[in-house]
């Protein structure tokens, strides 16, 4: 399994410059179409998020919970081509079909597209999602990596109630070109993440490579302040509402779990200098608020998620994950035991492979 994700990390490193080179130069795709994809979902509201070059405005429409016809109108920001719309007090567990028209200045319709989402139950007695990270729509080799045929699978097969995307859905540090934009919008018109993306509620967070391969320096860092504004805009802006202003990381839930996204890299300190009580991954903000989460969070299951593998075993865990970071791992760790907080899964991402790790000496921590 290690020389298998070994295998297909040099193949990555090597052919993924020269695909986006050869496909932009040879077969320029395209990547202005206009897009309506599903955000998050609750038991009151989803997110619905819209992509045009030339749209002004938006004119969403459904019937509320009351039977009632809802007629909405929201503006593009002239700047960008993306447009994030909440829709809410909404009924739980109830399907919904949405009409969009995207309009011109003159309102001429340039584009209408229905989709269909059903919300999440407030008392859920089940909950089904899937996860996956490093998912970048390539060109030309996309398909043959397999991550093409996984979103199709999950869209039209196993049809989860939402998807967790973990981060890499661009490799912006391999980019010829080095045009960040263009790949998002190559990664939102690809077929099979326009399949996902069409069908299933999306909660997202970033990683590395949104920003650079091992991406460590910090929320003052120029590249990230550019860099996480196109993440935003593409994808971070379908997330639920932020626990504090400014910031990536989020909570929801469905009844039968709690859900934390934990955002690993803004506040994370440098990986090499001495581990101890003032190193962090989480940042303190983040850190109080999330065992403070746990502490309350009165669901059978708390997922835990993190974009970076958080088990030791994991393979380059020691470099890129929690192993240099222990003792706020075993800070955490021992705040779930000595609570006796039962139901904690962790979730994590980075890894070009499945598996299931059992941590010690908290051997009650399964991490997928």
């Amino acid at each position: 399994m290690i020389l298998k994700s070994g295998v297909v990390g040099a193949l990555v490193l090597i052919l993924v410059p020269w695909a986006l080179y050869f496909a932009e130069r040879f077969f320029p795709q395209d990547v202005s179409s206009d897009l309506v994809q599903l955000g998050s979902i609750s038991s009151s509201s989803v997110k619905v998020w819209l992509f045009s070059t030339a749209a002004t405005k938006a004119h969403v429409s459904y019937d509320d919970q009351d039977g009632e016809h809802k007629s909405l109108l929201f503006d593009f920001d002239e700047k960008h081509p993306t447009l994030t719309v909440l829709l809410s007090d909404l009924n739980p567990e109830t399907q919904y079909n949405v009409t969009i028209e995207l309009l011109e200045a003159n309102n001429q319709i340039l584009f209408t597209d229905r989709v269909m989402f059903k919300t999440l139950g407030s008392n859920m007695s089940r909950v089904r999602f899937a996860f996956g990270s490093c998912t970048m729509a390539i060109p030309l080799i996309h398909p043959f990596l397999g991550f093409s045929s996984n979103l199709r699978y999950i869209a039209t097969t196993l049809r989860p109630d939402f998807m967790l995307l973990l981060g890499d859905q661009i490799y912006a540090d391999v980019d010829i070109s080095a045009n960040a934009e263009q790949l998002y919008r190559t990664t939102v018109h690809d077929d099979a993440y326009q399949a996902i993306g069409r069908s299933t509620p999306l909660f997202t967070m970033y990683d590395d490579h949104e920003i650079y391969n091992n991406w460590n320096a910090g929320p003052d860092d120029p590249l990230y302040q550019e860099s996480i504004q196109l993440y935003e805009r593409y994808f971070g802006d379908r997330n639920p509402a932020r626990l504090e202003p400014g910031e990536h990381y989020y909570s929801w839930k469905t009844g039968v779990a709690a859900f934390f996204m934990l955002d690993v890299r803004k506040y994370a300190s440098p990986k090499y200098s001495p581990d101890g009580p003032t190193k962090t991954k989480l940042g303190a903000t983040q850190k109080d608020l999330f065992l403070s989460w746990l502490q309350s969070s009165t669901e059978p299951f708390k997922i835990v998620i993190s974009s970076m593998v958080v088990s030791d075993l994991g393979q380059q865990a020691v470099d890129e994950g929690w192993a240099l970071y222990q003792t706020e791992y075993l800070e955490i760790a021992s705040f779930i035991k000595s609570h006796n907080i039962s139901g904690v899964v962790l979730l994590s991402g980075d890894l070009h492979f499945a598996g299931v790790f059992q941590h010690t000496p908290f051997d009650f921590l399964f991490e997928e």
